[in-house]
């Protein structure tokens, strides 16, 4: 990939569904390789996802019951 070329930039950023600015960061991070920056782009989706997963099991424990008094 040329960041270089705001044509492959545009085309680059869409395909990936991501802002140029992020995927400036992503080929910075793995490369300018562009089977590297999407296999980059879906590890940091999923360990979002995952972190995600996690902070909604936290927040879904045990509630205090109402009835007692």
């Amino acid at each position: 990939m040329a960041l270089g070329e705001a044509y492959e930039v545009r085309y680059w950023s869409n395909k990936f569904k991501i802002t140029p600015a992020k995927l400036k960061a992503a080929v910075a991070a793995a490369g300018h390789s562009s089977r590297k920056v999407e296999a980059y782009l879906s590890a940091q989706k999923a360990a979002k996802k995952k972190a995600a997963k996690k902070t909604a099991k936290k927040t879904a424990k045990k509630k205090p019951s109402a009835s007692r008094k």
